[in-house]
């Protein structure tokens, strides 16, 4: 199972924008912190955390922001049209499909 997975981020404005569009629509609630944003679904009292969370945060290093080759990361969805649903929010939030 995965705790949590963080990506990096030079535009957190733009970041919002984009994550937001899709991660929403799943459930997840948005926290802004002041180094980025953080996603997490939502918990009844008494609960234990439901996971994966999802950060968005500017780089450590302080270097631009980079997609690693290979890196892969999925939420799961409820149907076929909600995967396409997602798919078109992200697209419109500025994303791009590589097929």
């Amino acid at each position: 199972m995965i705790a949590y997975v963080t990506v990096g981020a030079d535009d957190i404005a733009r970041a919002k924008l984009f994550y937001s569009a899709f991660l929403q629509a799943l459930g997840y609630g948005l926290k802004e912190g002041p180094v980025g944003l953080s996603y997490a679904l939502p918990v009844e009292p008494d609960q234990s955390p439901v996971l994966p969370d999802f950060y968005v945060k500017p780089t450590f290093d302080e270097n631009p922001a980079s997609f690693g080759n290979g890196v892969m990361f999925a939420f799961e969805a409820q149907n076929q049209r909600q995967v396409r649903d997602l798919h078109a929010a992200a697209l419109a939030a500025g994303g791009s499909d590589e097929g």
